[in-house]
């Protein structure tokens, strides 16, 4: 029962480790940095999004549907993700996608979740 409970304990340690918090204020210009990342979702309260790096939709995001969205408020480099001017509309969470790294081992892999976003006004 011991070894349940340090298991539990160590995964409840480890997942929130993948959450992080940022305070911006409104009309900020800010940096989301995911480096090297080749595309960064985002849900807000207009849906899910996703912000290109590169190919056909690259310094653009697209919705759910692959339906372009005005990106004109955006600059994207090397998954680096800059807001020129944060807006109610950017509030929500942002992640490199996909958030998931698998890692070979004997008779199967392991996954980890990557790191979460979180982006709100101060």
């Amino acid at each position: 029962m011991k070894a349940v409970l340090v298991l539990l304990l160590v995964f409840a340690v480890l997942s929130d480790a993948s959450k992080a918090t940022q305070k911006v204020k409104k009309g900020a210009r800010i940096e989301i940095d995911f480096q090297g990342a080749t595309v960064i979702k985002r849900q807000v309260a207009a849906g899910t999004q996703y912000y290109h790096f590169d190919g056909p939709n690259k310094g653009s995001f697209v919705d759910e549907k692959g339906n372009k969205i005005d990106s004109s408020n955006f600059e994207g480099d090397n998954g680096i993700l800059t807001i020129k001017k944060f807006t109610e509309a950017d509030l929500g969470t942002y992640n490199r996608h996909p958030n998931v790294f698998k890692t070979p081992i004997k008779g199967g892999f392991t996954t980890i979740t990557g790191q979460f976003l979180t982006v709100e006004f101060e």
